[in-house]
């Protein structure tokens, strides 16, 4: 009887082992990819929120190296457009959608304040990409791990509790 006892206590330690490491798992990867998150699309979310709207012209493109050879090559675009009497130019994150031709006009989002933050508007998935995805699984996981926490430390004191 006593050897069911202890193999029972072993696996019950074992159990509680692995929830731990996979609650500071989630507490670490929701960390991580809510920094991420934040330095990929912290612009870019303050443009798409309140940004000004207006036209510009892709005007060249500069290329992107591949990281590995096998890769098809990633291009930048320059984009001019005008703020005022103010020749504005910036280079676009992602342009690889454009890397066929230069279309005749573009979408802008610019900050007024500092209009050389600004961006293409492609007014689909692609404005929100990489960083919300990775914003949202972060905020989830953290909150995941929050909870498991906070579950795990209501039972310890119960258990305790109910020790004394």
């Amino acid at each position: 009887m006593r050897a069911k006892n202890s193999t029972a206590g072993r696996i019950a330690r074992i159990g509680q082992a692995y929830q731990r490491i996979v609650m500071y798992l989630q507490l670490g990867v929701g960390i991580l990819l809510l920094v991420v998150a934040y330095h990929t699309g912290f612009e870019r979310s303050a443009l798409l929120m309140a940004g000004q709207s207006t036209a510009g012209q892709i005007v060249r493109y500069v290329a992107v190296a591949p990281v590995r050879s096998s890769e098809a090559p990633w291009f930048k675009a320059v984009v001019q457009f005008r703020v005022a009497d103010q020749l504005i130019e910036f280079t676009d994150w992602n342009s690889r959608e454009y890397a066929g031709g230069v279309p005749s006009s573009v979408d802008i989002l610019y900050d007024p304040q500092q209009p050389q933050h600004a961006m293409v508007q492609r007014g689909n998935l692609l404005d929100w990409m990489p960083w919300a995805p990775m914003g949202a699984l972060g905020a989830f996981l953290l909150l995941v791990g929050i909870a498991t926490y906070l579950r795990r430390s209501i039972a310890v004191e119960n258990d305790e509790g109910m020790a004394l």
